[in-house]
């Protein structure tokens, strides 16, 4: 399967069909990782959609950005890139509908190839998601990790690493290709 640049120093190169999960503890961790993913992606001439949450708003997400692809604006007046809050962009409290969120991805990579890009280029921040929805969500999930296999898609989940309870972040590694751990800060030591 033909690769694509990552953006990512431990991971230079991802191919397409990958789904990806990324663990973070703070919004510099989110601007670390999603800020040099999708310079790349767009350096690349991919479509890209990054939808963002709480410890990193739309706002934040695009300032960051901004000051590593310079002609961001133009870029998203062409609609090479959208950048959207998750609150206004998945449905907060409300009943899951995992096929049809599956379905929009799949047409956005379809109309992605149709306008010219080399495939499509995905973040979500999941902190939107809460308990009444996490049993639809996983079954989402299943989902792009099926559908993404094969495709011109790259596709990135990020939760907050005490979002969920052990068996929860569990049953999400199994449902992505990798994952990402937050990084670590000069001082810290892993556990």
């Amino acid at each position: 399967m033909p690769q694509a640049p990552s953006g990512l120093d431990a991971v230079p190169n991802i191919p397409w069909g990958t789904h990806i999960t990324h663990f973070f503890t703070k919004g510099d961790d989110l601007r670390e990782t999603l800020v040099p993913y999708f310079k790349a992606g767009l350096e690349n001439n991919e479509r890209c959609l990054w939808v963002t949450g709480g410890d990193f708003d739309a706002e934040q997400a695009r300032a960051s950005l901004r000051q590593a692809v310079p002609d961001l604006d133009a870029r998203e007046s062409s609609k090479q890139i959208e950048i959207k809050d998750g609150h206004h962009f998945y449905a907060r409290g409300r009943k899951l509908e995992p096929y049809v969120l599956v379905e929009g991805l799949v047409k956005a990579e379809q109309d992605a190839l149709g306008s010219g890009y080399r495939g499509l280029r995905t973040s979500g921040n999941c902190a939107w998601v809460d308990r009444s929805q996490w049993r639809d969500f996983e079954i989402y999930e299943g989902l792009v990790q099926d559908t993404v296999r094969g495709r011109r898609m790259i596709c990135m989940c990020s939760y907050h690493t005490t979002q969920s309870k052990g068996s929860d972040l569990i049953a999400v590694m199994d449902r992505h290709d990798f994952a990402i751990p937050p990084r670590r800060r000069a001082g810290l030591k892993a556990v």
